[in-house]
């Protein structure tokens, strides 16, 4: 009769295991896998004697209590990425606290003041103030719980309306030219909103992931992890893109292009729409009297109503009065000139809506 083969592991082989089933332990993803492996490690120890499972054991305790502080640790930041943040209050419920609204809300108001007070070209001014109350609303967050740049929130609404207001403070009821100075600053800024908007998202493009965190957590507090499956189908997504992406899955939607690209944007489709137009009257006068009723007289006029005409005529005196201005306003006062300029930027964004409203 053949001998029974030993097959008892070695000392050493048992102490390998436990080795092994400890260093597993470390990053042990659930308080399951932990307590397997501490099961495992158990039943290896059965096979060393009692002064050489001492330290085995204690070292099994220690990986155990080590695992489970971890897990929870992970737990606990899991769900507070996944709590969906506080919506901001008022203008002072910024991140940082009161101290820091007030000090952006104060650097805001001293821009405003010096501007008025040394005449700052209006196109500057606007863009420096505008880029501080978008700095306001990055420390705000909407009822999403997200930077609340598009300022849904009344608390974000708030951090040009309490700008403007504290700026005025200062001016007197007779100093009508600043009166009228601050009134066309909060339309100018107003107007400028879109463009630091598109800018600032453009500028994070570039940026690595944890730097863009910086004005966005959710990019590396959890929050994309229930959108992994989806954000797998992008292509290289830069940090802009993910930001886009999240507000889009919130139901907002963010500026893609400055207001001088949305106008020459339009600007370019109208004149192709012309070219067209042009294209198609042409061919069409070549072939009048081709067939019968092409071509009639009524039918190719088009004659205008009493009111159609005087719409024609309002736009058609717009454009030489515009050329006036232009012509004329290069030599005048500074501060006319300014004032000329905010005038211009209104009727410029009126233009825009009116055209936008024919198309």
């Amino acid at each position: 009769m053949a001998a029974k083969s030993d097959t008892k592991p070695t000392t050493a082989e048992i102490k390998s295991d436990v080795e092994a089933a400890l260093t597993a332990m470390e990053t042990a993803d659930s308080q399951e896998k932990v307590e397997g492996l501490s099961a495992h490690i158990k039943d290896l120890l059965k096979g060393l004697r009692a002064n050489q499972r001492v330290g085995l054991e204690m070292r099994r305790k220690e990986a155990v209590v080590t695992a489970g502080e971890r897990l929870a640790e992970a737990a606990k930041a899991q769900s507070k990425a996944l709590a969906k943040p506080k919506a901001s209050a008022s203008w002072e419920d910024m991140e940082g606290g009161p101290e820091e609204a007030h000090r952006l809300m104060d650097a805001g108001v001293e821009r405003i003041r010096k501007g008025a007070e040394i005449g700052l070209k209006a196109a500057d001014l606007f863009k420096e103030v505008a880029n501080v109350i978008f700095l306001g609303r990055l420390n705000l967050r909407n009822k999403e719980g997200l930077p609340d740049i598009t300022a849904k929130s009344d608390a974000a609404k708030s951090v040009s309306k309490v700008m403007f207001a504290k700026a005025k403070e200062s001016v007197s009821e007779d100093q009508v030219d600043l009166l009228e100075f601050h009134e066309s600053l909060a339309k100018g800024v107003t107007n400028r909103m879109q463009d630091v908007s598109v800018e600032f998202l453009r500028g994070i493009a570039t940026m690595s992931l944890e730097e863009a965190a910086k004005a966005f957590p959710f990019l590396t507090d959890g929050t994309l992890d229930k959108f992994k499956d989806r954000l797998e189908l992008m292509e290289d997504p830069t940090p802009e893109d993910l930001v886009r992406f999240v507000y889009a899955e919130h139901g907002i939607s963010l500026p893609l292009q400055t207001r001088a690209e949305v106008a020459a944007e339009y600007r370019e489709r109208k004149a192709l729409e012309a070219k067209e137009a042009a294209k198609a009257a042409e061919e069409g006068t070549e072939g009048e009297g081709e067939g019968e009723g092409e071509g009639t007289g009524e039918d190719a006029e088009h004659p205008h109503s009493p009111t159609e005409d005087k719409l024609l005529s309002t736009v058609d005196k717009m454009v030489k009065d515009a050329k006036r201005v232009g012509s004329q306003g290069k030599k005048v006062d500074p501060e006319v000139k300014a004032a000329l300029k905010s005038k211009l930027d209104d009727l410029i964004r009126e233009l825009a809506l009116a055209s936008a409203a024919l198309s």
